[in-house]
């Protein structure tokens, strides 16, 4: 029964959090991730994303402190396990976050671990490249900013994805 109490609290949260209802999404991610650990710890990518997930919907809500804890659990678990995907997922949300807030020495270094990280998408290192001009731009250090953002364009433009292309100018 813990089975099927499992896939209702998935589809719900995927269901609310498409119906934008985050709140109602938080709630159903926080059963999945507590009855995904009941049932089958064993399974730690599954729970490495149901974190992830869980902590998306925080910054979703605005709940960055929550949030961080997530992804700082996730990115915890994906160093164990060895699942340089989600770490840098992980990474990337964190930096995402400290860079709204305005830390950006804080966010620099989430996408440094970023970079040193193996096997993380294409498309997350091209965002934070453009995230890394964004920081150096404020920081007034203008060269360095159009480097990253060239760097972006690149990437983007090597993996066709014009919005990311349209968001490096």
């Amino acid at each position: 029964i813990r089975d099927k109490h499992l896939v209702y609290c998935l589809k719900a949260m995927n269901f609310t959090q498409q119906k934008y209802d985050n709140e109602s999404a938080l709630k159903f991610g926080k059963q999945a991730l507590e009855l995904k650990r009941e049932i089958d710890n064993k399974n730690s990518n599954d729970i490495c994303d149901l974190i992830g997930n869980v902590g998306i919907i925080n910054m979703d809500l605005g709940k960055y402190k929550d949030a961080i804890k997530y992804f700082h659990e996730q990115a915890d678990l994906a160093g164990e396990i060895g699942n340089s995907h989600f770490a840098g997922q992980a990474f990337g949300n964190m930096g995402t976050i400290y860079l709204h807030q305005g830390q950006f020495e804080k966010a620099e270094n989430c996408y440094e671990k970023l970079f040193e990280n193996k096997g993380q998408n294409k498309k997350q290192i091209a965002y934070a490249y453009g995230n890394i001009g964004i920081i150096k731009s404020m920081k007034g250090d203008l060269n360095t900013a159009s480097d990253y953002h060239n760097r972006q364009l690149q990437a983007c433009q090597g993996m066709d994805d014009k919005i990311g292309v349209a968001n490096a100018f």
